[in-house]
């Protein structure tokens, strides 16, 4: 026994900072579970990450594909005219540019609000931009 100790019973009116609600961080849930939890945000911010990254390739790549589709028939249509076999690079209209690649979007299974929303601020300088990656 220690003398230092008192000996009386101990109640709840002599705690000191009983009235004080504290909890340890995070200690509603078990280590294991916690680290599942956590393994399973970071898996799921992952795949956000992924999907944006997918889904900005595809746009870049689509419109690549369109700004081509639509130069070959600018050109088809100057040879088809003129005669001339190797008629030089010809302007192109970013108006065509984007319903080229709209239906093309919409052809790979995007919904109409996204694909315009992609294509705007993609190719729009004063429109709000992508969503960071």
């Amino acid at each position: 026994m220690f003398l230092s100790l008192p000996t009386a019973d101990v109640d709840p009116d002599d705690l000191v900072f009983d009235d004080d609600e504290t909890y340890a961080p995070g200690a509603d849930l078990h280590p294991v579970a916690k680290a599942a939890a956590d393994a399973r945000s970071a898996a799921a911010r992952n795949r956000e990450y992924r999907q944006r990254v997918a889904d900005r390739t595809t746009l870049d790549m689509v419109l690549v594909d369109a700004m081509v589709s639509q130069q070959m028939h600018v050109r088809d249509e100057i040879r088809i005219k003129t005669g001339v076999t190797r008629p030089p690079a010809p302007e192109i209209y970013l108006g065509q540019v984007m319903r080229l690649a709209f239906r093309e979007l919409l052809s790979r299974g995007w919904e109409r609000q996204k694909a315009a929303d992609a294509l705007t601020s993609r190719l729009g300088p004063k429109q709000p931009h992508l969503p960071p990656l």
